[in-house]
């Protein structure tokens, strides 16, 4: 089973046209939980990331997005936004970036299920030291 989502983000001042397409990864032929494509039409820039989701001991959740042939960010998504982290540049410099960003989108969109609710999952016997 594949699901596809689609959606604009708001423009900024330096990327306009902004939006992502996220694919749902289910079953054993995918590595990760899903696929998403960030678009800045206006800058013509495209990225391609694997996102899987990972454990965490913080009121939030945990993403690493691994970009299409480069570098990987780990984002972490808290319960309140002021609190997310990414490890990207960005991020570092700026205090937001777009992977925070499309990460926020995608759980608030209910796009990736809550790890409480993978049964059966590694999410059920993982170890938070």
């Amino acid at each position: 089973m594949i699901t596809t989502f689609s959606e604009r983000l708001p423009d900024t001042k330096s990327a306009k046209y902004r939006g992502y397409t996220f694919t749902r990864c289910v079953g054993s032929a995918c590595r990760c939980d899903a696929k998403v494509v960030y678009d800045a039409k206006g800058k013509g820039k495209r990225s391609e990331y694997a996102v899987s989701e990972f454990p965490c001991d913080f009121a939030g959740r945990a993403f690493r997005l691994e970009k299409v042939g480069g570098e990987s960010y780990e984002v972490l998504v808290a319960d309140r936004q002021r609190e997310d982290i990414c490890d990207c540049p960005g991020f570092v410099r700026y205090g937001k970036c777009k992977h925070q960003e499309l990460m926020r989108e995608i759980v608030a969109n209910n796009l990736l299920p809550s790890p409480l609710s993978y049964e059966g999952s590694d999410y059920s016997n993982a170890e938070i030291e």
